[in-house]
This record gives structure tokens, C-alpha cells and sequence, in this order.
């Protein structure tokens, strides 16, 4: 909360050199608590308090800090105090009752605000907040009446207000007296057309279903263009066990030229069920709406919804390569698609989609990712590094370090299949500078330390962050054993080889070799 300028009290007179020191040190403590610096600025509102006993703003501010600090039992006698020194200001006594009502002392909160609608009968926010505390005490009568007051200052033109009253009637189930209240607010706003349908609802619950229909006819012949109504009409349909007549009505609105494509989504998604009851295909609904908008992306992705919970994922593929065209910005369609093909271990889709997205994505690094691993799996490692190499030309936001960092341990695990010791250790090197404790990189770059006649204690001190991270990961437990084994530690090695054999559930041809190698 921002504290609000500086206001003298008339009751204290301070010489112009105290006002002069009292408005500086005013003004260091505002600043000093707006950087939570809350122990000085404490000691400067005390010190303003000596020179003026009697300036409400100083206890006011000195109540917001201990409540900050969760001091309540230092905060209330503040916050009182600003108060009794100006009982008309609407700021203090709202925060005294907001904090009597932070320590659910809901009695003295309503009589502090009870106060303030006597001194200020026009401040409807005070009304407000009298009948949602008469509303958590239980005290409907009482709520209605604080929202009442409302209305006789404003009139019975906000519908906020409106619908605050009639959910006290409906939670009490005063349906009568519910009704009656839409019924007033619709004299003087006969064009609301959601209070309309909210009157008919209540007129269905309560079993007057023909006024109730009469409303709703009204209602579809002025607002055919408007979902509110199409969905209410519905439910009223619905609920009358008119199930026929709701399903047209929902078939109706998929035709319907007057309502938007949100609309028509909705009217969908929100009748489904009622669709299924009716042995309804909703597949050539969805059709109909994307022929109706071919261009538009959300009914593509409503479709790919569809098309995902029934298990159909070369049609969901499909569908998601077209709102790629449609809108190539969206990461998740790629990496849905990504995800699908990489399930499929289809190939040459991953090729297809990687190449897509890098002509329409091409300052995406993730794609260029994609694209080295799929050369690298045909061993076409020379135009896996070209193309890490492009991707680490561009920008790299920094919510995209990690795919740098990704990027970076590819083209050093790259360069050691090549042999080329020189550019891994740049490239592992690079990795670290992102991120210093990357558990894959150290222990790569320990294991093509220890392969190419490397600095086996440097080695040895990257192996043993990556034991000390996963002790039970059979890969770091043999990259460890085997520099413990080039040093002549060959205790040590027997010791973390045994271990990695003991994790190690693919028998991993590696592992086997240095076991065999360590213990002869």
C-alpha cells in the first residue's frame, strides 16, 4: 500500500523550523518503508510523532508497518489511535476494520463501519463492506439492508448490487423475495438481458416454467445473435426434460449465422453430453464450424481436442500441421507434434515437422535441436554440428538458456565422437559458464577427459559432483570407476564398478567391458 501524502493536524502548531524538520523526516519515512525498510522507518515515525503528538497520518502509517512486520499487537493500538484523531477519515477506519477483521473479530469490524455510515450515508463502499461481514455472521436480514442503502443513493441501476441481494435471498431460500428483486431492477433495466435470463431461471426453480418460457421466447427473438441467452434457453429446455427441442437448439446454433465463432464453440462445448443422450456425431459439428472458419485457429484447436480424446493421433497430427500454418507463433501445437512423432519413432514425420518449423520458426533454438539429433541418429554428425553451430548464433532469451545449454552439451558430445578433443572441451566448457553444476556435463566431459589423456584429477573432481548428485546412476558410477582405475586407484574402482553393474538394469555393454577390465 502506498502511503498517501502528508496531512498536518490543525489541533498541533508547529514553528517553522519544527515543520521544516517534521516534513523532512516525514518524507524519509515514506520512502524508507516503501523499500520495506521497516525498522528505520519505525524510528523515523516516532521521531515525527515528538515533534507532532498529534498527526494521524504518522500512527496510521506505523499500523501498516507493524502489520507488514505481523506485529498485530503493536498495529491496533496505531491504527486506533488515527482514527480517534480523525474519525472522518475513511481510509484509517477502513483499515482498522480490515485488520479487526483479519483477526476475525467480525463484531467489532461492523460496528467500525456501522460508524462510518452514519458519519458519511453516501459512502457505498462501506455498505458494501457491512453486508459482506452481515453475510459471513449470518445475518441476511441485515445484509440486504446494508445493500439496500446502496441502491437508495444510486438507484437500482447496478446489477453488482442487483445480483448481491438476490444470492442472499437464494441462499436462504427466499425465492419469492429473490424474484421480486430481478423483478424490480428489470423495471427500471428492462434491456439486461442476463438479469432476463437469470429471472426466468429462478422462475424454472421455483416451477412457474410458463412465464418462465415466455421470458426465454422474448429473449431468443431480440438476442438470437447472443450465447447468453442460446445456453440459458437450453438448460431451460433441459431442465424441462424438453431434451428434443434443447438439441435442435444446439444443432441451430452451430448453423446459425447471426452468432460468433466464441459463441458457437461454446453452445458446443457446454452441450456435449446432451448431444451424446441424442446419438448426435459431434465430429461434423466441429467440421462445420472450421468450413464456417477455415482461417481462425481455435475451432482447429477445439478439433485437435476432440481428435486427441478419441485416440486418433494421425488425424490429431494433421490437424495440428494445419495450425501450424494458421498460427506458426504457437510452441505448444510444435511441441505437441514434436512429442507425437518422437511416440511414433517416426522419422521422417520429425523431419517433416523439424524442417517446417525451422522455415516458419527460424529464430526458434528447439527446432534446431530437433534437427541435429535426427543427423545424429544417421550418423551424419558433420551437419549435426553446422547445424548447432546456427543455433547458437541466435538470440537466447532468459528463458531459453536451457535449450542453449542443451545445445551446447550436444555439440560437445558431437565433436567427441569426432575425436576432436580440442572443440568438446570449448563447447563442455561453454556448458558449464551456463550452468556450473549440469550433472550430464560434467560427467561427459570427465569421461572424454579420462578417454583422451586428459588431467585425470580434474577429471576425477567433475565425476565425483555427478556420484554425489545420483549415487545410484550406473552411467556416473562407471565413468567414476573408470578414472579411480587410469589413476592406479584400483580399490577405489573395484569398489564404484561393482556398484555400477549392481544399478545398471540394460546391461550396458560399457559397464560389463570396465568390470571385466577393473578386476582382472
Amino acid at each position: 500500500m502506498t502511503i498517501s501524502a502528508k496531512k498536518s493536524a490543525p489541533s498541533s502548531q508547529l514553528d517553522e523550523r519544527q515543520q521544516t524538520l517534521f516534513n523532512y523526516y516525514f518524507y524519509q519515512a515514506q520512502l524508507t518503508y516503501q523499500l520495506q525498510q521497516y525498522d528505520e522507518s519505525i524510528a523515523l515515525y516516532q521521531y515525527c510523532i515528538n515533534l507532532n503528538p498529534n498527526d494521524p497520518q504518522c500512527y496510521y502509517s506505523l499500523g501498516l508497518i507493524y502489520q507488514a512486520m505481523q506485529a498485530d499487537k503493536y498495529a491496533q493500538p496505531y491504527l486506533e489511535k488515527a482514527l480517534q484523531l480523525q474519525p472522518h477519515n475513511w481510509q484509517y477506519r477502513e483499515a482498522l476494520a480490515n485488520f479487526e477483521y483479519a483477526q476475525h473479530n467480525r463484531d467489532k469490524a461492523i460496528e467500525i463501519i456501522k460508524e462510518e455510515t452514519k458519519l458519511h450515508p453516501d459512502n457505498n463502499v462501506a455498505y458494501e463492506m457491512l453486508a459482506t461481514l452481515y453475510t459471513q455472521t449470518n445475518q441476511p436480514k441485515l445484509a440486504v439492508k446494508a445493500l439496500k442503502a446502496v441502491e437508495r443513493n444510486n438507484g437500482i441501476t447496478t446489477t453488482s448490487n442487483t445480483y448481491s441481494i438476490y444470492k442472499i435471498y437464494i441462499n436462504n431460500n427466499q425465492y419469492k423475495e429473490a424474484i421480486k428483486t430481478l423483478q424490480s431492477y428489470l423495471k427500471q433495466n428492462p434491456d439486461d438481458y442476463e438479469m432476463k435470463c437469470l429471472l426466468a431461471n429462478t422462475l424454472t426453480q421455483t416451477g412457474q416454467t410458463e412465464k418462465a418460457e415466455e421470458i426465454y421466447q422474448e429473449l431468443s427473438q431480440q438476442h438470437s445473435d447472443n450465447k447468453f441467452v442460446y445456453l440459458s434457453l437450453i438448460d431451460f429446455y433441459t431442465i424441462k426434460k424438453q431434451e428434443q427441442r434443447a438439441k435442435d437448439l444446439v444443432i441451430n446454433a452451430i448453423y446459425s449465422p447471426q452468432l460468433d465463432l466464441d459463441s458457437k464453440l461454446e453452445v458446443l462445448h457446454y452441450n456435449t453430453d446432451l448431444l451424446k443422450r441424442h446419438n448426435i456425431d459431434i465430429e461434423p459439428l466441429i467440421v462445420e464450424i472450421i468450413q464456417q472458419y477455415p482461417q481462425e485457429e481455435q475451432p482447429h484447436q477445439y478439433y485437435a481436442s476432440f481428435l486427441e480424446a478419441n485416440n486418433r493421433k494421425d488425424d490429431l497430427i494433421n490437424t495440428l500441421l494445419t495450425i501450424t500454418d494458421i498460427n506458426p507463433d504457437n510452441e505448444k501445437t510444435w511441441q505437441k507434434l514434436l512429442d507425437l512423432a518422437t511416440e511414433k519413432k517416426d522419422d521422417s514425420l520429425i523431419v517433416q515437422i523439424t524442417d517446417k518449423a525451422l522455415i516458419l520458426q527460424p529464430n526458434e533454438p528447439i527446432y534446431y535441436l530437433y534437427k541435429s539429433f535426427q543427423h545424429t541418429q544417421d550418423s551424419n554428425y558433420v551437419s549435426a554440428i553446422e547445424i548447432c553451430k546456427k543455433a547458437l548464433q541466435l538470440e537466447f532469451p532468459e528463458n531459453k538458456l536451457h535449450l542453449k545449454l542443451a545445445i551446447l552439451k550436444h555439440l560437445g558430445d558431437l565433436y567427441n565422437l569426432l575425436g576432436n578433443f580440442e572443440e568438446t572441451t570449448k563447447a563442455y566448457d561453454q556448458a558449464l559458464a551456463l550452468y556450473p553444476e549440469d550433472i550430464y556435463t560434467l560427467n561427459n566431459y570427465a569421461y572424454a577427459i579420462a578417454t583422451n589423456n586428459g588431467d585425470l584429477n580434474k577429471a576425477e573432481k567433475m565425476s565425483a559432483k555427478t556420484v554425489k548428485a545420483e549415487p545410484t546412476n550406473p552411467t556416473y558410477l562407471d565413468t567414476y570407476a573408470w578414472i579411480l582405475y587410469l589413476k592406479g586407484d584400483i580399490t577405489l574402482a573395484k569398489y564404484y564398478i561393482e556398484k555400477a553393474l549392481e544399478y545398471d538394469k540394460d546391461d550396458n555393454l560399457e559397464i560389463i567391458l570396465h568390470h571385466t577390465i577393473i578386476n582382472r
